[in-house]
């Protein structure tokens, strides 16, 4: 009855004057409406209530006798429902009831072990910090104040050696100040232009496009999860919002993410082909320490963020739907270890799992990373076509895989990537290496211009003849003009397939064998 008179008031009356009035205003009474759940819980005698179907939910704040039993007996006893809908049994109607608070507090309340060890670890690595910047200002001032000694004394007068002079043979008080969080913020907000270092870095306008890219994915995963992952309530618009042209640019964020594997190759090769050019040549130990500095740079924050996440990330949200916040971390108990061999992407059955599922930008990152020292190295010591010749590999091998992959599992145009398509092709390092590649070849162009221009001497022919042309104020509008046009091609050509997505699927009209070979190296 109390039910009853809830949903009644919530139908007669706009401004809430009882108790039934309040729980009525705080229920959702609508598809996907989620009311407000931190109201309900908080009025006394009531408790948010979810219904939850296939791909919607329904909320009312109900009263706090109410049992879940309860609620199917009187879904079940609605006349206007389908049959199916009217199973008093839980295992048997399409859809589930819960009560999110008391779900969350039996799953989500108190800390388990992981937990506590990740509290430990961010506890000490705090005191460390705290350590570390207390010495480091304490360093500062004492140097400070010496300076200003040796400006009073004469110069036959000898003074105790500084302060920085006893950290600097201590290994340990070293390490502690690489903890300093005041040295280390100077370094985070201190410019490296042009302006402030007067010194020229042609590798600048990268920056740019880092932000920009970045922007643009944070935009795409926004709407796109926003829209396909979570409860919308004008639901019924999404399909025709897919029609706006200017939707495209949400969609087209996909590119984004190959723009950063372009930058990765391009600098890779830049700097690695510097050292590789010297005079001296690249040593054997260095050749190790290029691999053994780039685990160490990515490792133990990778680490942190992946602990962190596991042990933390389903403790930190609280709401109506928090019912997966461990679904960040689903695999993580038994795939932890794939992270940190950055495997992935293909552990287990070739698939990749899910813990931190978006890590598999870094498991591609750093396959590439791999091999491209060794195919930069041949294309130093044997032949530059050796070089020239793997560039074009990894392109092919993007095609390929492109076209049978695609053809094989019958992926379509339009819409987000599928379970399968993501598994597939999207996560893998040769339906991305395509990017990578030509990231390379920019590097070795952009090192052979430069080496020209310090040695008069050609490094790479081949690199030297592209760069030589793009001297040419014509070929570099002609082909600035030509990237410009295939970046609006590529982000408006889906909009016909996003814009009827369904039918598309449907009829089988989706060029998915055409586009999946082209449209990443393209870009």
């Amino acid at each position: 009855p109390e039910l009853i008179q809830i949903l009644t008031k919530g139908v007669a009356e706009l401004v809430p004057t009882d108790w039934y009035g309040q729980a009525a205003s705080y229920s959702g009474l609508r598809v996907n409406s989620l009311g407000d759940f931190m109201k309900c819980n908080a009025l006394e005698g009531a408790k948010y209530t979810l219904i939850i179907f296939e791909r919607s939910y329904l909320s009312i704040c109900g009263p706090s006798v109410c049992t879940i039993e309860d609620y199917y007996k009187i879904l079940g006893s609605l006349n206007f429902l389908p049959e199916a809908y009217k199973a008093e049994e839980a295992s048997a109607p399409p859809y589930a009831i819960l009560f999110p608070e008391d779900f969350i507090h039996e799953n989500y309340n108190n800390l388990d072990s992981r937990a506590i060890v990740m509290v430990i670890v961010c506890l000490l690595i705090g005191l460390v910090c705290v350590v570390g910047t207390a010495l480091d200002v304490f360093t500062s001032k004492v140097n400070k104040k010496t300076e200003e000694a040796k400006a009073l004394v004469s110069a036959e007068e000898t003074l105790k050696p500084e302060f920085s002079t006893y950290i600097s043979s201590d290994n340990f008080l070293k390490a502690l100040l690489c903890f300093s969080v005041y040295t280390n913020f100077k370094k985070l907000v201190t410019s490296r232009s042009s302006e402030k270092t007067g010194e020229k870095n042609r590798l600048d306008l990268l920056n740019a496009v880092r932000v920009m890219s970045l922007c643009w994915v944070i935009m795409g995963h926004t709407f796109l999860m926003r829209a396909f992952y979570f409860p919308v309530y004008n639901y019924y618009d999404t399909p025709d919002y897919f029609g706006y042209k200017k939707t495209a640019l949400v969609y087209g964020a996909f590119y984004a993410v190959d723009t950063f594997f372009w930058i990765s190759g391009l600098l890779m090769a830049y700097f690695f082909v510097e050292l590789l050019a010297r005079k001296d040549g690249l040593k054997v130990q260095e050749f190790a320490m290029t691999y053994l500095h780039r685990f160490i740079r990515l490792l133990p924050t990778y680490a942190f963020c992946l602990f962190f996440i596991w042990a933390f990330a389903k403790y930190m949200g609280y709401g109506p739907i928090w019912l997966g916040g461990d679904s960040l971390a689903a695999d993580c108990g038994d795939y932890w270890w794939t992270n940190l061999t950055f495997l992935n992407n293909f552990i287990p059955d070739g698939n990749g799992n899910g813990c931190i599922g978006w890590s598999w930008y870094l498991a591609n990152d750093m396959q590439f990373f791999i091999i491209s020292p060794i195919i930069l190295y041949f294309h130093h010591k044997t032949s530059r076509w050796v070089g020239w010749g793997s560039i074009s590999g990894l392109i092919v091998l993007n095609i390929l895989s492109g076209v049978f992959i695609s053809r094989h599992y019958d992926f379509s145009v339009g819409g987000p990537p599928s379970g399968t398509r993501f598994q597939q092709l999207y996560t893998k390092p040769y339906g991305r290496c395509g990017a990578y590649a030509i990231g390379i070849a920019c590097g070795l162009v952009l090192h052979s211009k430069h080496f020209w221009e310090k040695n008069k001497e050609h490094y790479d022919s081949f690199a030297s003849l592209i760069a030589r042309a793009f001297d040419n104020w014509i070929v570099r509008w002609v082909v600035y003009a030509m990237g410009a046009a295939l970046i609006n091609v590529f982000i408006f050509l889906e909009h016909s397939a996003w814009k009827d997505y369904a039918s598309y699927l449907e009829e089988g009209e989706s060029p998915h064998d055409d586009w999946e070979h082209y449209n990443r190296y393209l870009w």
